[in-house]
């Protein structure tokens, strides 16, 4: 299994300081014992805080619940589990051993299918939580169909935790595991450098009155997923019109918090503003190295006045 990497030094620190008022990021790594496949060790890494309090502890047993019931589902013939697991318009990408893209919309076929395969057994390696936005990492080991690293981006809605997103590769694509908030290990320099580069289109996308900083940047079917201050949820697909309407607001500034990368799968905690503070929103975008190209597959999002205490960069 892959090593993953503890957390930066800046999140350490602040957890130092002051333990009571540490971030509301909340990193829950799996124990570090030999996994079902047979890969080395895991490493456990640090979290922000000595003891969450217990909103968090119950956010994070709802959010492993949640991957739990999609691990579950596997095998069993019925696609109810999936069905609760996921938000209706969640998609997945993939990328197989032989580096061939699949994307589709999960809902039906593809909990059809997965319904029919044999049981699957998945090992959560990291969480990443920040208010009603959340990550999870985790190998599935589908038997004969294979073993992946996914990569699953989640929203509360309503008060339940939904996936929006499944990204994953195939094992054999998934390297090393990281996080990182400050500067990469020199191997991984390049990799996280092309990463910061997308999420940066992303960014300077906004008030360019142009789409093709966003067109680079995200896969053509990528979706969005966020809550407004008030809990509304929202979801519509990444396209021209969409694209269209970002290049005309205001200009836009991005803090990149958090990646987390295992191969040619990744994840970007970033703060996003516009204009006035109060246009500030916590983003978790997901993204696949395609050909040799990172391209954000699912931007999941929530206003910062619903994303808890963050971190500085």
């Amino acid at each position: 299994m892959p090593e993953v990497t503890s957390m930066s030094a800046c999140c350490r620190a602040s957890a130092d300081r002051d333990a009571a008022a540490a971030t509301d990021v909340v990193l829950a790594p799996c124990l570090p014992e030999e996994d079902d496949v047979g890969h080395d060790r895991v490493v456990a890494m640090t979290t922000t805080r000595a003891v969450p309090p217990k909103t968090d502890q119950q956010d994070e047993r709802d959010i492993r619940r949640v991957v739990q019931l999609y691990g579950d589902g596997y095998g069993t013939g019925e696609t109810g589990m999936f069905d609760e697991a996921f938000h209706e318009e969640a998609w997945i990408f993939y990328t197989r051993a032989d580096g061939v893209l699949g994307a589709e919309r999960l809902k039906p076929r593809s909990f059809q299918v997965w319904a029919s395969f044999p049981r699957a057994t998945i090992r959560v390696l990291n969480l990443v939580r920040s208010g009603d936005v959340a990550n999870v990492m985790l190998v599935c080991d589908c038997g004969s169909e294979g073993t992946w690293v996914d990569l699953h981006n989640l929203l509360k809605i309503d008060g339940a935790w939904k996936i929006t997103n499944k990204t994953a590769t195939h094992m054999s694509r998934a390297g090393d595991a990281t996080t990182s908030t400050t500067t990469p290990a020199r191997s991984d320099e390049h990799g996280e450098a092309d990463i910061r580069r997308v999420v940066q289109l992303y960014a300077d996308g906004f008030g360019s009155g142009e789409t093709r900083f966003f067109e680079e940047a995200f896969h053509e079917r990528a979706w969005i997923f966020l809550t407004e201050p008030d809990s509304t949820p929202r979801a519509w697909p990444l396209n021209e019109e969409a694209f269209t309407e970002w290049a005309a607001y205001e200009r836009a500034t991005i803090r990149v918090l958090m990646i987390t990368r295992s191969g040619d799968v990744a994840n970007v905690l970033l703060v996003w503003q516009s204009g006035e503070p109060e246009n500030t929103w916590v983003d978790l975008h997901n993204l696949l190295k395609i050909d040799g190209v990172w391209k954000i597959t699912n931007k999941t999002a929530t206003h910062i006045s619903r994303a808890g205490e963050l971190p500085e960069a």
